[in-house]
C-alpha cells in the first residue's frame, strides 16, 4: 500500500511541477497580491507575533510582501533552513538581513548553520504562533502534498511535540496557493499533515 501511494506522488508530483510552469508570471503577480492581502487580514496572522514563513520559489505564491509585512510590523520572523535530512526554521532580522542572504540550489534565498542564528524551536522563543507554509498541490478535503523531501511534515511534528512538552499553545498553520495548486484530490498518505487553512486568490 505505501509503495503504490509513493508511486502515485511521484507521478502526481511530476504532472504538477508541469502544470505550475504552465503559469504565466503575470498571474502569479496577481494571485499573490491577493493571497497576500486575504492572509494578512486573518485573526491568526493579526494577532501572531512568532511566525515561520517559507521564502518562495518559481510556481508558488510570492511571499516577498507578507516577509516585508511581518518584519515591519515587529513580528518575529523564522525563515526555513535546510539540511538533506531535515528543516529548521531560524529568525530573520531585518529586511537587510534578507537581502544579504545567499541562494539555494533551488533560487532561494537561505541561511548557513555557520550563520548561528536563533532556532524556533528553542526554548528561549516560548513556542511559535503560525507557521505559513508551502505546498505542490492541495485539495478538496485539505489536503496537502509536499515536494517530496517531508521537510514541513517532519518540521511540524516536531513543533507539536515540543509545543505539547512545553505546554505551549499549538501554532496554528495556514498554507498558502496558487489556484493550480488547488485540485479535487492528491495522492496523501496517513503521515502527511493537514494545513489548519489553506488561502487561494479563489
Amino acid at each position: 500500500m505505501e509503495t503504490t501511494v509513493k508511486l502515485a506522488k511521484a507521478a502526481f508530483r511530476k504532472q504538477m511541477r508541469a502544470t505550475l510552469k504552465t503559469v504565466p508570471f503575470e498571474s502569479i503577480e496577481q494571485q499573490s497580491k491577493a493571497v497576500t492581502g486575504k492572509l494578512l487580514a486573518t485573526p491568526e496572522y493579526q494577532r501572531s507575533s512568532k511566525i515561520a514563513l517559507f521564502l518562495s520559489m518559481k510556481g508558488e505564491v510570492d511571499t516577498t510582501q507578507i516577509l516585508r509585512d511581518v518584519l515591519e510590523s515587529g513580528k518575529q520572523c523564522f525563515i526555513p533552513m535546510c539540511n538533506p535530512e531535515a528543516m529548521e526554521m531560524v529568525l530573520l532580522k531585518s529586511w537587510d538581513d534578507f537581502e544579504k542572504l545567499p541562494r539555494n540550489s533551488w533560487g532561494i534565498p537561505e541561511p548557513q548553520p555557520q550563520d548561528g542564528r536563533l532556532n524556533a524551536l528553542d526554548p528561549s522563543v516560548g513556542g511559535l504562533d503560525l507557521i505559513i507554509m508551502p505546498g505542490l498541490a492541495f485539495d478538496h478535503s485539505g489536503n496537502r502534498i509536499g515536494y517530496g523531501k517531508g521537510y514541513y511534515d517532519k518540521f511540524l511534528a516536531k513543533c507539536f511535540t515540543v509545543a505539547t512538552e512545553k505546554n505551549y499553545k499549538r501554532p496554528s498553520t495556514i498554507a498558502i496557493a496558487l489556484r493550480e495548486q488547488y485540485v479535487p484530490s492528491v495522492p496523501a498518505g496517513p503521515q502527511d499533515l493537514k494545513p489548519d487553512q489553506i488561502i487561494m486568490s479563489l
